[in-house]
């Protein structure tokens, strides 16, 4: 089955007016200081992000981090996300390496391809990103998103275009209300832009994937100078990587893992505390100590993916409840799987260490070696800025985004179904396999009718149905923006005052296809039901030959 989801966000609002007042005095004795000694200029004075009034970024009530364009140019930036995640204070909800909660790049289905901010933790719905000091429409969707609240899509600013970066820490909401708690984030583009210029960027990543960007820009002046105009295009196309691909996770050739892949264990020494366990470490947990790890590897031993046969339905890691029932073994202690197509064969659910899935070593190999560690990704950004000089102190500007990218998630961990007692009854249950079932061996039956069984219940997880990797399971986003933006800003004097104004009216969508595939429970319960067909001899789902045959789930 796939599973198609569609979402449409829009945006549409009007800038209130703002007026800021300064002192008129105060700026003609700056210009007469810069016509005496150029060498000890003043900074020039721009509305700074938290506050309405024209100031230099050196003289604002709260601290501002600001990172200018250039920083982008001299480290080979591409995207308008990769310089802000590098400020401490700055979290990531996601992005192409980190997915919900920092999980390597597996990220929510429709958060696939995104880069949202997410300012001391507080989620990405309390962290307002600003384009131009003005809102953008937000690209979150209301339920299947790593983000929250109106949050923006930092993906869709221009790199190339970006003249600097404002970042307040916090206290935002006095000006911008309760979405700008954690901070905000000031996206400042070049602006009366003249010339042409291109860049084409090829990055090998470590080896393990080959990155191009290119960036077009063009702009220049209408009317005497009055008007300017700049248009821009990015293409992006980033390579997926898997957590197997990188040594320092997962060694395929050895199946050692590495140091990204050390978890928390028990600490016997200090209870209250836990340790980083590699391989050759010894395994410790509440119960005292259990072995030794050979390979560093934590699997899934209560699910494994060939199948964990039980007496009952549970089925969690050895020693996690401490009775055999409960712990999926048979009444004598020992552990069963599927080791070939309906053959049951030894199983070591490997070395316990306190979890209830998961345990050290366990047969079921390593699952990790699929996680993604960065997703994939391609895009095409098109913008366009236009501003006009009505006079002196009177400026129309109009702003077009039109952006479109398609990413891709793959993985383990991106939500392929399991059977398992943990979630529920349902299609996630445990099945029953029956003594009976015509695709087990002899050898199967055998085990099953020493126990005195009439069948055993399956935990598994479904890699067989919706297999991991490159072309198996994967969830494809189609995102689409578009934003629109006229105004209009200025200045005018009363008396000794000088005023600042601006008034504008914005709308903007955010499209978003999902697409990914799934189990239909009926036809999964139905294909699990078989016998052999009177008709032709054949092993056949009994609802194909059976009349009276009545699903079970």
């Amino acid at each position: 089955m796939t599973k198609r989801l569609l979402l449409l966000l829009v945006s549409l609002g009007f800038f209130s007016f703002a007026f800021a007042q300064e002192d008129a005095s105060a700026s003609s004795d700056v210009a007469v200081e810069q016509a005496e000694d150029e060498d000890d200029a003043e900074p020039e004075e721009v509305v700074v992000v938290g506050s309405r009034i024209a100031r230099s970024e050196y003289e604002v009530a709260q601290p501002v981090t600001i990172i200018y364009g250039e920083e982008y140019d001299n480290r080979g930036y591409t995207n308008a996300a990769d310089a802000l995640f590098d400020v401490p204070g700055i979290g990531v909800t996601n992005s192409l390496t980190s997915g919900s909660g920092g999980n390597f790049g597996n990220q929510s289905s429709l958060s696939v391809g995104q880069s949202l901010a997410n300012n001391f933790g507080l989620g990405s719905g309390r962290t307002l990103v600003l384009i131009n000091g003005r809102r953008f429409v937000g690209s979150t969707s209301p339920y299947g998103s790593g983000g929250g609240g109106n949050a923006v899509d930092i993906n869709n600013i221009p790199s190339q275009m970006i003249d600097r970066v404002e970042i307040l820490n916090a206290g935002g909401s006095a000006i911008y209300g309760s979405d700008a708690i954690a901070g905000v984030i000031n996206y400042v583009l070049k602006d009366n832009y003249e010339g042409s210029a291109a860049t084409l960027v090829y990055d090998d990543f470590a080896g393990l994937s080959s990155d191009l960007s290119f960036q077009w820009v063009l702009g220049g002046n209408f009317a005497d100078g009055k008007g300017n105009m700049v248009m821009t295009f990015q293409y992006e196309d980033i390579g997926t990587v898997f957590t197997g691909d990188v040594d320092r996770y997962y060694n395929k050739e050895t199946g050692m893992c590495g140091t990204g892949s050390y978890r928390n264990t028990y600490n016997p020494d200090a209870p209250y505390q836990t340790r980083y366990t590699a391989a050759g470490s010894p395994i410790n947990s509440d119960y005292g100590p259990q072995g030794t790890t050979e390979f560093g590897c934590v699997t899934l031993s209560a699910i494994p993916e060939s199948g964990k046969a039980s007496v009952y339905e549970y089925s969690f890691a050895p020693g996690y409840i401490g009775l055999w029932y409960y712990d999926g073994a048979m009444p004598d202690g020992s552990y069963w799987h599927f080791g070939a197509p309906g053959d049951l064969q030894p199983y070591d659910p490997g070395i316990y260490y306190g979890n209830g899935f998961f345990s050290y070593d366990g047969q079921d190999g390593y699952r990790g070696d699929f996680n993604t560690y960065r997703a994939g990704f391609e895009r095409k950004n098109f913008s366009l800025f236009a501003n006009y000089d009505l006079s002196d102190n009177a400026r129309i500007y109009f702003d077009v985004f039109q952006n479109n990218f398609f990413s891709f998630d793959y993985g383990n961990d991106s939500g392929y179904p399991y059977s398992t007692y943990a979630f529920g009854a349902g299609q996630d249950f445990p099945p029953f396999i029956g003594i009976d079932n015509p695709f087990l061996t002899q050898n199967s039956r055998d085990i099953m009718a020493g126990y005195g069984l009439d069948g055993v219940f399956v935990s598994k997880s479904h890699v067989d149905l919706l297999e991991k990797g490159d072309g198996g399971y994967t969830i494809e986003n189609n995102n689409s923006v578009q934003f629109f933006a006229v105004g209009l800003e200025g200045d005018f004097g009363v008396g000794d005052n000088n005023y600042q104004y601006a008034m504008g009216y914005s709308i903007g969508n955010t499209f978003i296809y999902s697409d990914a595939p799934g189990v239909i429970g009926a036809r999964y319960a139905a294909a699990l039901d078989v016998g052999i067909n009177p008709n032709t001899g054949a092993i056949d789902c009994k609802m194909n030959y059976d009349p009276d045959y009545a699903p079970s789930n």
